[in-house]
């Protein structure tokens, strides 16, 4: 009976907890910038839907949003494999160079809504590496999923609001 239980228990744990992978390749776009009628931004640009300008921070992110099942562990990002390439200070354009950070930034959040369960993976894609900038041209992300939420956290279904 104690076999079938370990056995039992070990089999739910593996279940219970998963491993998000992925590689990730940045194709840059030189010479270009963000333009519309109100604004006209000299900055590097990536092709994809996962490009974000932050126009307080004259920085640029990479966005990603990931489908998974259950709860991503916000703190089991990792970023490996990463590989650069030297980006001129004229290539930079209009960004803020304090806002350029000397090494990866990223984070993961959790996002649900009644459809669907989401990551989404934010990246810094610049660096400042001592005197030079780089821009990432690939990486490798990887995180932890579980079944259940971790932490004490409150569900929003169960808040509840006054109006006046």
């Amino acid at each position: 009976m104690k076999k079938i239980t370990l056995l039992l228990l070990l089999i739910s744990s593996y279940v219970s907890f998963a491993q998000q992978r992925d590689n990730i390749s940045i194709e840059w776009i030189d010479n270009s910038g963000i333009y519309s009628e109100q604004v006209q931004i000299k900055a590097p640009i990536f092709k994809s839907s996962r490009f974000q300008f932050d126009y307080e921070k004259k920085a640029v992110f990479f966005n990603q949003k990931i489908p998974i099942s259950g709860f991503a562990d916000e703190n089991s990002l990792q970023i490996t494999n990463i590989v650069y390439e030297t980006i001129s200070r004229e290539q930079l354009g209009d960004l803020r160079i304090t806002s350029i950070p000397s090494s990866i930034e990223a984070s993961l959040k959790n996002m649900n809504n009644a459809a669907s369960q989401k990551a989404v993976l934010r990246l810094s894609p610049i660096i400042k590496s001592g005197n030079t900038f780089q821009r990432v041209k690939s990486f490798t992300y990887s995180f932890s999923t579980t079944a259940r939420r971790s932490g004490n956290t409150i569900q929003n279904s169960s808040l509840v609001y006054n109006s006046v």
